[in-house]
């Protein structure tokens, strides 16, 4: 979508990645792949990629700390300023400690989902696979790696991918950047939906109680309509499907909003085109972890049990998706 109508497509598609040695015998020496055209390897046939590393790219949401240029030092310095800053605010010093100590080890590990594609990949691993398998291969070889591995990287376009929450976490802004003009979208919950309307602050803390600026989260307003005004209609006129007796899911929100889209030069989006969004909001109590996960279990049933309890709503989910 950043190479969309305000962008020069052919000049995006022949972006390519190098990769280098930065240092020892190897110093200096780099391989270029080919151009990125589009991303081919996930875009071409996404029915076969593997769903276990499509879901932990969607979930990598620690992998913003592999921006982090800290080295070991430098990550522990940082952490201890962190737990001292929110002791002066007054954060229990009986837990400084196990803070202190997870924020280091969160900057030791990577979080990132790599992928790894042909020609460099192996036939009887997934893209996934063999990302992580060069990962490792890369890692024994430091900052050194030798010009036959450079080449192979270059050749499989390694990449690394991270949460896409970080730029869109519902997908309707790059469907609608895509051209779009009806889309049907699965939430967990409508907070995010709203943040791509006028009313709401461009950025947003990564935590409630302190304002993590400048490490926090961006709003693209790419709707014209305000987000309270358009939350209001929809409210009144969305139908909440419950199940009695759901111990978990609060109920499934389905309805529809009407937007305009607004000029977002980020998201290479033009004014004035209206957009039909069709929702099915999943509203539950869970959250995104927890220490029970036979509740995801029971979620999920009570999804079930509750569309086939409304079938007409049902019916019309299937109807929009079959468009």
């Amino acid at each position: 979508p950043f190479c969309g109508p305000f962008g020069d497509v052919a000049m995006c598609n022949s972006l390519s990645f190098t990769y280098f040695s930065t240092s020892g015998s190897w110093e200096g020496s780099r391989a270029t792949g080919a151009p990125v055209n589009s991303f081919p390897w996930y875009t071409a046939n996404p029915g076969s990629l593997s769903i276990a590393g499509i879901a932990g790219a969607s979930s990598a949401f620690l992998g913003i700390a592999a921006l982090l240029p800290l080295d070991s030092n430098g990550a522990r310095q940082s952490a201890r300023d962190i737990v001292e800053w929110l002791e002066w605010f007054g954060f229990p010093k009986e837990y400084s400690e196990v803070l202190y100590e997870v924020l280091v080890n969160i900057t030791k590990t990577d979080w990132t989902v790599w992928t790894l594609d042909h020609p460099a990949r192996q036939t009887d691993k997934t893209m996934f696979q063999s990302g992580r398998s060069m990962v490792r291969e890369v890692t024994m070889f430091e900052s050194q790696a030798p010009q036959n591995i450079l080449d192979k990287m270059a050749q499989g376009q390694f990449t690394g991918l991270i949460d896409g929450a970080f730029t869109d976490n519902t997908g309707v802004a790059h469907a609608a950047a895509s051209g779009a003009t009806e889309i049907v979208g699965f939430f967990d919950g409508m907070s995010d939906i709203w943040s791509h309307f006028e009313g709401v602050p461009r950025t947003e803390s990564l935590m409630n109680f302190i304002d993590t600026c400048l490490l926090c989260s961006l709003n693209f307003q790419i709707f014209q309509e305000n987000y309270q005004v358009v939350k209001e209609r929809f409210d009144r006129t969305a139908v909440n499907l419950t199940y009695p007796g759901a111990t978990h899911l609060s109920g499934i929100l389905v309805g529809t909003i009407q937007a305009t889209t607004c000029e977002n030069e980020d998201m290479g989006i033009h004014a004035g085109r209206p957009v039909l969004i069709r929702v099915v909001s999943v509203e539950s109590t869970l959250g995104m972890g927890g220490f029970k996960y036979s509740d995801y279990t029971d979620l999920a049933q009570e999804v079930t049990l509750t569309l086939q309890a409304n079938k007409k709503y049902a019916a019309q989910i299937v109807e929009w998706l079959s468009k």
